[in-house]
């Protein structure tokens, strides 16, 4: 159930503390979740060595420079500005947001019309009512779809009816990375959230990643292939070296764990085991176009079109007012974003063209950049940010969250039940693991 949470904190301390020095710890991910344990147990005064598999910091979190402009290829937005700890980052690094909402969207159907305001309106209330659907803890639990009658597809349908569908099914695949057919009923959106509208920022999430970063041990291009951890040491075995340490921090993320391309020794509790494989790894692309001029309405947040064909984006974000430049981004998520990594770049490219120019005419330009994301393809990754499926539940996230014993601990947006599948529930989940530490190791301290 979706609630307001607290302001939280998101510094343990500012000042190093003598008894942590001799203390050292093993970040596995440089991701947010890994940066930000590493920026708290570093300020604490431990000895925090970060290890990526990448050959870049951020994880899910990448803003390129390839179109020319700052543009997010993974995580974009603030959820919910007012109070949240991105927020207070970003302030602090003097960055601009900008808000964005679905209701400022030029909505059109398969056939390029525009669709009035009142058509729109009633079709983004369909899916606030999705949405805002409350857990049911007293019946069995089923998929969203079986759940709500509109979204059966059992009866016969009108064209126009199964255009509206498709926009629906579409819409919440990419908020969810997953399909209507996957997803909880019970589950799927019980999240907390913070206030206000969600915002983008100007120059993407890359100075925050950089300000999290600064300072910290981060060392690049080590895969990690085994952690054997026992009662007093750690072991991080990697490609090229193996690491020792007091203890242990794993940001993996779930699509990696589910994998199992990284071993543990001993394996992890059988509890934990099952937890990895309830919880779904779901997928969100994108189609980043730059084109030479702007063909369309430069004041709009997005472009709504309602496809007959589900693999066809039906959600496109315009980032002109954000970046003063013609770049369109559009999503692919659930199973059309997997069944298009399956196709070349060249039509994922020409798919979206076709709609734009559907819409907009056969004269519109062809673009001069163009990125196509394939995170469901990406071995350190698997997936763009996890899901509760039909016989799992936000229980799982907390499993997935306890330490094993005294030296591995874990993190992540799939470690954070109040706010799984986002930066901010990264972040915190990062000053969560660094308290967890502090406090176990504390209570050794006080045992000798």
């Amino acid at each position: 159930m979706k609630r307001d949470i607290e302001e939280p904190s998101i510094n343990l301390t500012t000042q190093s503390l003598p008894e942590y020095q001799s203390e050292t710890i093993v970040v596995i991910g440089a991701g947010v979740a890994g940066l930000s344990a590493a920026r708290e147990l570093k300020a604490l005064g431990y000895q925090v060595t970060v290890l990526e598999a990448r050959d870049r910091i951020g994880g899910r979190v990448w803003t390129s420079h390839h179109l020319g402009v700052p543009v997010d290829l993974g995580a974009s937005w603030i959820h919910g500005a007012e109070g949240n700890p991105l927020t207070q980052l970003a302030a602090q690094l003097s960055l601009t947001t900008r808000p964005t909402k679905l209701a400022n969207a030029s909505f059109y159907d398969s056939d390029g019309r525009p669709i009035s305001s009142s058509e729109s309106n009633a079709l983004l209330s369909r899916l606030d009512a999705i949405l805002d659907l409350q857990p049911q803890p007293d019946e069995p639990d089923s998929t969203l779809a079986e759940a709500v009658d509109w979204l059966s597809l059992s009866q016969p349908l009108t064209d126009w009816q199964q255009q509206q569908l498709n926009w629906i099914y579409a819409a919440l695949a990419n908020f969810m990375g997953a399909e209507v057919t996957e997803l909880s009923r019970a589950y799927f959106n019980e999240d907390e959230y913070f206030s206000s509208s969600n915002v983008l920022l100007s120059k993407g999430y890359e100075p925050i990643v950089r300000e999290l970063a600064r300072g910290s041990d981060i060392r690049l291009g080590q895969v990690v292939h085994r952690i054997v951890y026992g009662s007093d040491r750690v072991l991080v075995e990697t490609e090229q070296a193996v690491f020792e340490s007091d203890r242990v921090i794993v940001t993996l993320p779930l699509g990696v764990l589910k994998s199992g391309q990284v071993a543990f020794d001993p394996p992890l509790p059988e509890r934990k085991q099952q937890a990895i494989q309830r919880l779904g790894m779901g997928v969100l692309d994108k189609v980043v176009l730059r084109f030479p001029q702007l063909f369309w309405q430069g004041n709009t947040d997005m472009i709504g079109y309602l496809p007959r064909d589900r693999s066809d984006a039906a959600l496109l974000l315009n980032l002109f007012p954000h970046l003063q430049e013609p770049v369109l981004v559009a999503f692919l998520g659930g199973q059309a974003a997997r069944e298009s990594e399956q196709k070349p770049e060249e039509e994922l490219i020409a798919r979206v063209l076709r709609s734009l120019r559907l819409i907009y005419g056969t004269s519109i330009p062809e673009p001069t950049e163009a990125i196509v994301t394939r995170w469901a393809s990406d071995p350190f990754a698997w997936g763009s940010y996890s899901f509760i499926p039909v016989g799992a539940s936000g229980n799982d996230y907390e499993i997935l969250a306890e330490p094993v014993g005294e030296r591995l601990f874990f993190a992540g947006e799939a470690t954070n039940r109040q706010n799984p599948g986002t930066v901010h529930g990264a972040l915190l989940s990062g000053v969560r693991v660094s308290k967890q530490v502090m406090l176990e190791h504390r209570a050794q301290i006080s045992i000798f």
